[in-house]
């Protein structure tokens, strides 16, 4: 799988983060208990190898490729003006790409690794 490579960096929170972050209809909730426990949230250098097998489970449902967007991603790639975005790639429970496949796509097309906001495991 994808994750096995590259170089992965988890997110830290501050350790008070906790007291202040809730999560919907969590109230009756602990944070072991809670909808997103299972949830791995990681800062990922995705290669163009690691981009091709992300894209390779892609949602069989997801919206077709969009090539003027491919082109705009692939031309910022090129241009080295892709900057870290909150918008994650975000990966199912059994390893689906639910949300990202035109910057994957574009990171195998142009040939060049980008950093990522990763979410694993998300049940939704």
């Amino acid at each position: 799988m994808w994750c096995q490579y590259g170089v992965r960096r988890e997110l830290q929170l501050p350790s008070d983060c906790s007291q202040h972050s809730t999560t919907m209809n969590s109230a009756n909730l602990t944070q072991d208990q809670g909808p997103y426990k299972d949830v791995v949230a990681e800062i990922v250098f995705v290669t163009p190898e690691m981009a091709a097998e992300m894209v390779s489970h892609n949602y069989e449902n997801n919206r077709q490729i969009i090539k003027s967007n491919l082109l705009d991603i692939s031309r910022v790639m090129k241009n080295n003006q892709f900057v870290l975005s909150p918008d994650a790639l975000l990966f199912d429970t059994e390893g689906t790409l639910l949300n990202g496949q035109h910057r994957a796509t574009s990171v195998v097309e142009t040939g060049l690794g980008q950093w990522f906001v990763v979410l694993k495991n998300v049940s939704h």
